[in-house]
């Protein structure tokens, strides 16, 4: 993909989202439920975090919830990964249902591209009270939408070579060291 190309298909995604955007709702349990594509404001206090995220539900609880942070991922490993959510939700897409995902399900995606990371657990007490519950037809439209605003100025690009280089580093220190048996003669 060219960067003109890239540039074209940002601008694609912007202006679907900024049509979304005119349909804010009051973000509730019934908005953040399960299967659901959500875009808020939030504020954590943590290193690095996005004050914009856009998130896929997989679980709920009273204050919490478990999501998909497809703003945490390189614009073409999030192609891919909208590609696979859809491959499994086909039906539920054509019949405009909420996604039926779990963790599960993506897990061996998410290894094959090292994004254990985008799994993220967010407080309901945190977010903006206002946000935009997204139609899932219309996720392939926002793949390339660059609305990510991490503290730092950082890009998802950025923190995705930084977690691959976190997730290299940990394996390196909790690699066992291989003890040879002598050879029996």
């Amino acid at each position: 993909m060219t960067p003109k190309e890239l540039k074209m298909l940002r601008k694609s995604s912007m202006d679907t989202f900024k049509l979304l955007m005119k349909n804010q709702v009051k973000m509730n349990s019934s908005t953040v439920k399960e299967g659901n594509i959500i875009h808020y404001g939030y504020v954590a206090k943590i290193e690095h975090f996005d004050r914009r995220p856009l998130n896929i539900v997989l679980r709920t609880t009273k204050r919490k919830f478990l999501c998909v942070a497809l703003n945490w991922t390189p614009v073409v490993i999030r192609k891919a990964l909208v590609d696979y959510i859809y491959s499994l939700n086909v039906r539920n897409v054509k019949t405009g249902k909420p996604l039926d995902i779990s963790y599960k399900q993506i897990k061996p995606f998410l290894i094959k591209y090292k994004l254990k990371n985008i799994i993220r657990l967010y407080r309901k007490d945190r977010m903006s009270k206002r946000g935009v519950v997204i139609p899932n037809q219309y996720l392939k439209g926002l793949v390339f939408l660059d609305t990510a605003s991490f503290t730092g100025g950082k890009s998802p690009e950025e923190l995705y070579q930084i977690n691959l280089k976190k997730a290299k580093a940990k394996r390196a220190k909790t690699k066992p060291t291989s003890k040879r048996r002598p050879k029996k003669r």
